[in-house]
C-alpha cells in the first residue's frame, strides 16, 4: 500500500497535529519582538494575536466567496458524472474570477462599499449552494478528479508548514515598510501597491493616474486591496488585511505545490514536505508577508501547471484550455512579467504534450481575460500595453525624457549582457538569509536591496543533496512502475520552464535577483 492510500486519516495524524501546533506556537512566540527586544514579550505578544483574530473573518469570507465561484466554474467545465475537482484548484480559479469581477466593477466606477459587498455576497451564496450540493456527491474516499483516494495528509502538511507559517504570520502583523531590506523595506508596497488602491477608493473607481506610472499596470491584486479598503473604511486596518490577504495566497500556493508534487512523486509525504519547503523559501516569506502580488502569480502558476501536465479526466480539449487560460491570464493581470514567466511556458507545455486544441483555446481564453486591461490602457493613452512598447505603440502623455527614464529603470542596463557570475551570485550561490558562508558585499546607496553577503551556499541545495540518496533508496522500483513516464515528462517540462524563465531574466529584465 502506497503513501497515497494511507494519507488523510491515520492513527498518527493527531500526533502530527499536536506537534504542528506546538511548533507553530514556539516559532510564533520566539519570532515576535516587543519594544523591549525580548522574544515574545508578554505585553506585546497579544497584539499580533488580536490582529489576526480581526483579520480571519474577513479573509474567511473572501475565500468562501472565491470557493463559491470556483465551484460554479468547475461545474461548468467538468463533465457530468465525473469526480469533483480538487479544492485547491477551485480556490485558485475562484479567487482569480472574484478578482477579475472586482476589477471590472472598479473600472466601471463601482469601487464603493455596496457593489464590493455585493460581489462577495454573490460568491457566498454560491458557496452555500455548493456546500449543500457537495454533501451528496462522492466523498474523498471515492477519489477526486485525479484519482487520489485521499486528500493530502493534513497533519503532516501542518507539521511541515508550521515553522514558516508562524514566521509569515508574525511578519504580516508588522507595519508596512518596517521589514525586509532585500525588498528595499517595502518601497514598492508603500509607493504604489497600497498607495494606488487608496487613491482609487477616494475616486470611487479605477481612474487614470498620470502622476504614477504603475497605475497603468493591470493591478488585479491591488484592486482586491482596494475592495478591502472600501469595505473596512479605515486604511490602517485595511493595510494589515491586504498583507494577510497576500499571505493567504502563499498558503494556497503551498497547498497547490504540495498536491502537484504528490502526483508527480506518488507520495503523500513528499507533497507535505514540498508544501513546507515552498513556504520556507526566504523570498516567499519576504514578499508573502507584504501587500504584494507575487504569491498570486505563484499560486495561479502552480494551478496552471497542474492542469497542463496532468488534466483530470473531466477536462477535455476546450474545457482544459478554458481553465488554463483563466489561470495564466489572471496571473499576467496580477503581474505583467507572468506573461513570459508563466503564460508562455505553460502554453508550450500544452504543445509539447500534444494538447494542441487545448493550447489554442488557452491562448484565446487568456487573451480574452487580458482584453479589458488592453482596452482600458488604449482608451487612456492610445497604447494598450503602456508604459511598454512606447516606441512602437505610442508614449501617451510622456515626454522622451520620461520614456528614457522608464526604459533605463526597468530594462537591461547599458552594456549589461549574459553573465555567469551574475547567475551564480544572484541565484545559484545567493546567500540572502538562507545560505551558509559567502562574502560581505559593499554598501550601495543606489541598491539597498542587495544582499549583505553573496556567494554563499544556499541551504536549499544542501538539503537537496542530503535528500537525494534517501529518495533514490525509497523509490528504487519507481522506474519500473506505470507512473514513471508521467513523472519523467513532468520533470522535463518543469526544467524547460525554469530555463525559459532564466532566459527571460537575462534578455528582457534588469538583472537583479529580485526580478528572478
Amino acid at each position: 500500500m502506497t503513501d497515497d492510500h494511507v494519507a488523510g486519516r491515520t492513527p498518527h495524524e493527531r500526533w502530527f497535529w499536536l506537534g504542528a501546533s506546538a511548533l507553530f506556537a514556539v516559532v510564533f512566540v520566539v519570532a515576535h519582538r516587543g519594544p523591549s527586544g525580548q522574544a515574545g514579550h508578554p505585553t506585546t505578544l497579544a497584539g499580533p494575536v488580536l490582529l489576526w483574530l480581526g483579520l480571519l473573518p474577513w479573509l474567511a469570507g473572501w475565500w468562501a466567496a472565491a470557493a463559491g465561484l470556483g465551484w460554479a466554474l468547475s461545474r461548468g467545465l467538468e463533465q457530468p458524472g465525473r469526480p469533483p475537482w480538487a479544492w485547491p484548484l477551485r480556490l485558485a480559479l475562484g479567487g482569480a474570477a472574484l478578482m477579475l469581477l472586482t476589477w471590472l466593477v472598479a473600472v466601471a466606477g463601482g469601487l464603493r462599499p455596496i457593489p464590493m459587498a455585493a460581489l462577495i455576497a454573490a460568491g457566498l451564496g454560491l458557496a452555500a449552494f455548493a456546500w449543500r450540493r457537495e454533501s451528496v456527491r462522492p466523498g474523498p474516499e471515492q477519489g477526486d478528479a485525479w484519482g487520489n483516494p485521499k486528500p493530502l495528509p493534513t497533519g503532516r502538511v501542518a507539521l511541515a508548514c508550521a515553522a514558516p507559517l508562524a514566521l509569515l504570520a508574525v511578519a504580516v502583523t508588522l507595519p508596512a515598510g518596517s521589514l525586509w531590506s532585500t525588498e528595499a523595506y517595502g518601497y514598492d508596497v508603500l509607493s504604489y501597491h497600497l498607495n494606488l488602491p487608496r487613491q482609487w477608493v477616494a475616486a470611487g473607481g479605477l481612474v487614470e493616474t498620470e502622476h504614477d506610472v504603475y497605475g497603468y499596470l493591470p493591478s488585479l491584486v491591488e484592486v482586491a486591496f482596494a475592495q478591502f479598503m472600501s469595505l473596512r473604511g479605515t486604511e490602517p486596518s485595511a493595510v494589515y488585511l491586504a498583507q494577510g490577504f497576500h499571505a493567504s495566497w502563499a498558503v494556497l500556493a503551498a497547498w497547490l505545490v504540495g498536491g502537484f508534487v504528490r502526483r508527480v512523486g506518488s507520495s503523500a509525504t513528499a507533497g507535505a514536505l514540498a508544501a513546507g519547503v515552498m513556504l520556507a523559501v526566504p523570498w516567499v516569506l519576504v514578499t508573502g508577508s507584504m501587500a504584494y502580488n507575487e504569491m498570486v502569480v505563484v499560486a495561479l502558476a502552480a494551478a496552471a501547471a497542474w492542469l497542463a501536465l496532468e488534466p483530470p479526466p473531466c477536462l477535455k480539449s476546450w474545457r482544459l484550455g478554458m481553465a488554463v487560460g483563466l489561470a495564466v491570464g489572471a496571473a499576467t493581470l496580477a503581474k505583467l512579467t507572468a506573461g513570459f514567466m508563466v503564460a508562455v511556458p505553460i502554453g508550450l507545455m500544452l504543445l509539447i504534450t500534444r494538447r494542441w486544441s487545448a493550447a489554442a483555446v488557452a491562448g484565446a481564453a487568456g487573451t480574452l481575460v487580458l482584453t479589458p486591461y488592453l482596452i482600458r490602457n488604449a482608451a487612456w493613452t492610445g497604447n494598450p500595453v503602456f508604459p511598454f512598447a512606447t516606441g512602437w505603440l505610442g508614449a501617451g502623455h510622456w515626454t522622451p525624457a520620461l520614456t528614457q527614464r522608464w526604459d533605463a529603470g526597468h530594462g537591461l542596463a547599458d552594456g549589461e549582457t549574459f553573465s555567469v557570475p551574475s547567475l551564480l551570485r544572484q541565484w545559484l550561490l545567493n546567500s540572502g538569509y538562507g545560505a551558509i558562508g559567502g562574502r560581505a558585499t559593499p554598501i550601495e546607496t543606489q541598491n539597498i536591496a542587495r544582499f549583505p553577503r553573496e556567494y554563499g551556499v544556499p541551504a536549499l541545495w544542501l538539503s537537496v543533496l542530503a535528500a537525494a540518496p534517501i529518495v533514490w533508496r525509497r523509490h528504487r522500483g519507481f522506474r519500473t512502475s506505470d507512473h514513471w513516464r508521467f513523472a519523467f515528462v513532468a520533470s522535463l517540462c518543469l526544467v524547460f520552464w525554469l530555463a525559459l524563465q532564466l532566459a527571460f531574466w537575462f534578455v528582457l529584465t534588469h538583472q537583479q535577483s529580485r526580478f528572478l
